[in-house]
Protein backbone atom coordinates (compact mmCIF):
# COMPACT_ATOMS: atom_id res chain seq x y z
CA UNK A 1 0.00 0.00 0.00
CA UNK A 2 1.41 3.41 -0.95
CA UNK A 3 0.92 6.54 1.12
CA UNK A 4 1.56 10.28 1.02
CA UNK A 5 2.31 12.60 3.92
CA UNK A 6 1.37 16.27 3.47
CA UNK A 7 1.82 19.31 5.69
CA UNK A 8 -1.21 21.55 6.12
CA UNK A 9 0.48 24.80 7.05
CA UNK A 10 -1.02 27.25 9.53
CA UNK A 11 -1.32 31.01 9.19
CA UNK A 12 -2.29 33.94 11.35
CA UNK A 13 -4.85 36.46 10.14
CA UNK A 14 -3.40 39.88 10.94
CA UNK A 15 -6.43 41.61 9.46
CA UNK A 16 -9.70 40.36 8.03
CA UNK A 17 -12.48 42.48 6.56
CA UNK A 18 -15.82 41.11 5.40
CA UNK A 19 -16.60 42.98 2.18
CA UNK A 20 -20.04 41.56 1.53
CA UNK A 21 -22.15 38.45 1.13
CA UNK A 22 -22.20 36.65 -2.22
CA UNK A 23 -25.21 35.02 -3.90
CA UNK A 24 -23.86 31.55 -3.02
CA UNK A 25 -24.00 32.37 0.71
CA UNK A 26 -20.24 32.80 1.14
CA UNK A 27 -18.59 36.14 1.92
CA UNK A 28 -16.00 38.15 0.02
CA UNK A 29 -13.04 38.76 2.31
CA UNK A 30 -9.95 40.93 2.31
CA UNK A 31 -7.17 39.51 4.49
CA UNK A 32 -3.60 40.09 5.50
CA UNK A 33 -2.07 36.77 6.56
CA UNK A 34 1.28 35.73 7.98
CA UNK A 35 2.58 32.16 7.62
CA UNK A 36 3.93 30.40 10.70
CA UNK A 37 5.90 27.17 11.14
CA UNK A 38 3.03 25.31 12.87
CA UNK A 39 1.37 22.63 10.72
CA UNK A 40 -0.83 19.53 10.79
CA UNK A 41 0.24 16.32 9.11
CA UNK A 42 -2.20 14.72 6.70
CA UNK A 43 -1.68 11.09 5.74
CA UNK A 44 -3.28 9.71 2.58
CA UNK A 45 -3.16 5.95 2.09
CA UNK A 46 -4.19 4.10 -1.05
CA UNK A 47 -6.57 1.20 -0.36
CA UNK A 48 -7.54 -1.63 -2.69
CA UNK A 49 -11.16 -0.59 -3.21
CA UNK A 50 -13.52 2.18 -2.19
CA UNK A 51 -12.98 5.23 -0.05
CA UNK A 52 -12.06 5.17 3.62
CA UNK A 53 -12.63 8.33 5.67
CA UNK A 54 -11.55 8.39 9.30
CA UNK A 55 -13.80 11.01 10.85
CA UNK A 56 -15.26 9.35 13.91
CA UNK A 57 -18.68 9.67 12.23
CA UNK A 58 -20.35 6.39 11.17
CA UNK A 59 -20.47 5.76 7.40
CA UNK A 60 -24.12 4.69 7.61
CA UNK A 61 -26.03 1.92 5.88
CA UNK A 62 -29.27 2.13 3.93
CA UNK A 63 -32.43 1.26 5.83
CA UNK A 64 -35.31 -0.82 4.43
CA UNK A 65 -36.55 2.26 2.51
CA UNK A 66 -33.14 2.74 0.87
CA UNK A 67 -32.25 5.85 2.91
CA UNK A 68 -29.13 6.52 4.98
CA UNK A 69 -29.44 7.38 8.66
CA UNK A 70 -29.36 11.14 9.33
CA UNK A 71 -25.94 12.44 10.37
CA UNK A 72 -24.01 9.57 8.79
CA UNK A 73 -21.25 10.29 6.24
CA UNK A 74 -23.26 8.64 3.45
CA UNK A 75 -26.33 10.75 4.33
CA UNK A 76 -24.32 13.98 4.40
CA UNK A 77 -22.64 13.20 1.07
CA UNK A 78 -25.97 12.22 -0.53
CA UNK A 79 -27.62 15.47 0.63
CA UNK A 80 -24.70 17.61 -0.58
CA UNK A 81 -24.67 15.92 -4.01
CA UNK A 82 -28.45 16.30 -4.25
CA UNK A 83 -28.08 20.02 -3.50
CA UNK A 84 -25.38 20.40 -6.19
CA UNK A 85 -27.57 18.55 -8.71
CA UNK A 86 -30.46 20.93 -7.97
CA UNK A 87 -28.19 23.95 -8.45
CA UNK A 88 -26.84 22.66 -11.77
CA UNK A 89 -30.38 22.14 -13.11
CA UNK A 90 -31.27 25.82 -12.62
Amino acid sequence: MSSIELKSRAKINLSIDVLGKREDGYHDLEMIMAPITLHDLIYINVIDEGIEILTGVPAGKKDKDGKFSAGSINYLVYEKLKKYAEISEK
